[in-house]
């Protein structure tokens, strides 16, 4: 963590991270474990899409605002695309401490099934404008909080809705109301024909209806069957939708 901390640092330097705050959770003992924020700036959202070698259009926004609320529904979301990527541990090389100079042995890192998607596939905060444009969404459209395209897997695009059980069941329900307006949503193509307005930055899949919708219930501590309550009153209230 230190390591993380010290390269958050550096680019903070440089103008590319900003720290926004602390948010904590309970660790295995019990006690209350902190960790500090830290935010891409534009700048560094601009960098990450060079890196990446995407247009910074397609990168997503940079969730400014998720330490006004400490940050749990943003690390729900860093958790789910770790979750549907199964990326496998990286081994690191033990370094000799003043107190123990010889390194700690390397551990055995535990195995991981495959995943989906890579990381370049991922975008978070994506605008779902059921009218005006992707940059100046009109009042009634969505932020998806995370977009996932991985043809090579199969899964041409696939939005997905995070839930950590800080809304009520309605309000989570209401949710799906914008996304089908924003897939019903059409515009002209360079024939004049009638064509889906979401297609015009996604490629079209061979599927029927609209692109699929991953609802994630991501709240640890909560019982199979309260969670399974939750599901279903979600399914019964956005019936319309589906």
């Amino acid at each position: 963590m230190q390591t993380v901390r010290n390269v958050c640092k550096d680019l903070r330097s440089v103008g590319l991270v900003e720290s926004v705050g602390r948010t904590s959770f309970t660790g295995a003992s019990g006690r209350s474990v902190w960790r500090d924020l830290w935010n891409l700036t534009p700048a560094g959202l601009a960098s990450a899409a060079t890196e990446l070698g995407r247009p910074v259009k397609e990168m997503g926004g940079t969730a400014r605002d998720a330490a006004k609320a400490g940050a749990p529904h943003a690390l729900a979301v860093t958790d789910t695309i770790d979750a549907f990527r199964q990326s496998p541990p990286q081994p690191t090389n033990p370094v000799a401490r003043r107190t123990a100079p010889v390194p700690a042995p390397v551990r055995e890192l535990p195995a991981r099934p495959a995943g989906l998607g890579q990381l370049r596939g991922w975008e978070t905060e994506v605008p779902l404008p059921v009218s005006g444009t992707f940059t100046t969404p009109a009042r009634g459209s969505l932020r998806a909080d995370a977009v996932l395209t991985a043809p090579e897997a199969g899964v041409p695009v696939l939005f997905v809705e995070v839930d950590n059980h800080t809304e009520p069941d309605a309000v989570v329900a209401w949710k799906i109301e914008p996304y089908r307006r924003f897939f019903q949503r059409t515009t002209k193509d360079h024939r004049r024909r009638d064509v889906p307005f979401w297609q015009t930055l996604r490629d079209d899949s061979d599927r029927d209806g609209h692109p699929p919708l991953a609802l994630v219930f991501a709240k640890d501590g909560v019982s199979p069957e309260s969670r399974m309550n939750r599901m279903k009153k979600i399914r019964d209230l956005s019936t319309a939708c589906w």
